[in-house]
């Protein structure tokens, strides 16, 4: 998915964020993944309301941040994380999301 066309649609249509990411959590490209992050961050950085934000930050916390072994690809991470720091930035956070879990760091048990 390349960027433009993924926002656009994203921003076209909000609602299908949180069921995009739940769709692919469990992909095992995660490049697939990382750009469907990017394309979320292009749209909810331009013009989804606030509701939006806060249930695309929801999904992308529940399937980056919120799981036994995080995502080890830092650029995913990245993307995913400032979703969550844009949504804090707006107020609209939900507060059950554990800020700490995507701003730590990863430990790699070898």
């Amino acid at each position: 998915m390349h960027n433009k066309p993924g926002r656009t649609i994203f921003t076209n249509r909000p609602e299908l964020i949180s069921s995009i990411v739940d769709r692919f959590q469990n992909i095992d490209d995660l490049y697939v993944m990382e750009r469907i992050c990017l394309a979320v961050l292009g749209s909810v950085t331009r013009s989804v309301s606030k509701e939006h934000l806060k249930t695309a930050s929801q999904s992308i916390y529940r399937n980056i941040f919120d799981r036994q072994t995080p995502h080890l690809n830092i650029t995913l991470r990245d993307y995913a994380r400032a979703i969550i720091e844009y949504a804090i930035s707006q107020n609209c956070l939900d507060v059950n999301i554990n800020i700490e879990k995507c701003r730590g760091t990863v430990k790699i048990f070898v």
